[in-house]
């Protein structure tokens, strides 16, 4: 297959691989769900700085709690039913077992995905990446959204996603992958700019 430079030269219909993946040198960010094609949408600005906020509260224990904090773009090729499928961009995500973490990214299933939720990316990060995320075992996902500004944590239970209580205003972000982790609302949500 030759090398692929253009979006439209790619066939949306068919079942791409991550080898096939590896040949694209597009300007536009894709990931691949069960081998289809989708087009990354743009971020915001107050999804700039919800990420920031969540880099400069992650990043300062990342060695005491011997984890990795990586954020998009940077490719997750998540392990499900042994194909290679499936190649994310999520928001941010942690790794605690080194060994997955090669040159081109992730090459297994993170602990921890956040997705910042906008309008635009609502049913994808909610619908498409929560049943993907859920198939391949990742541990907690959490959904920050930025517009109503709450966060949704969800827990890998046998299987299944339970979905803790909405953190809001006031409120600590406790995660069960990292249980010494103090982060607040205010931290994920501060210097947001109102634009009404």
């Amino acid at each position: 297959m030759e090398v692929i430079r253009n979006f439209s030269d790619l066939d949306l219909t068919k079942t791409y691989t991550y080898f096939d993946y590896l040949k694209w040198e597009l300007d536009e960010r894709v990931e691949l769900i069960y081998g289809k094609v989708v087009a990354m949408e743009s971020t915001s600005t107050n999804h700039q700085i919800i990420l920031m906020n969540l880099v400069g509260n992650f990043h300062p224990h990342r060695k005491e709690r011997n984890f990795k904090f990586f954020m998009a773009s940077f490719d997750v090729r998540l392990n499900i039913d042994n194909t290679n499928l499936n190649v994310v961009q999520p928001d941010a995500l942690v790794v605690l077992d080194n060994s997955i973490i090669d040159e081109q990214g992730c090459n297994g299933n993170p602990d921890l995905v956040i997705e910042i939720i906008l309008p635009i990316t609502l049913k994808h990060d909610t619908k498409t990446k929560f049943d993907l995320y859920e198939k391949a075992g990742i541990k907690e996902y959490w959904m920050i959204y930025a517009t109503s500004q709450i966060v949704f944590i969800y827990i890998l239970q046998n299987g299944k996603y339970i979905g803790l209580k909405p953190v809001c205003a006031g409120c600590k972000i406790e995660s069960h992958v990292l249980p010494s982790l103090n982060l607040s609302y205010e931290q994920v949500f501060d210097n947001l700019i109102n634009f009404n």
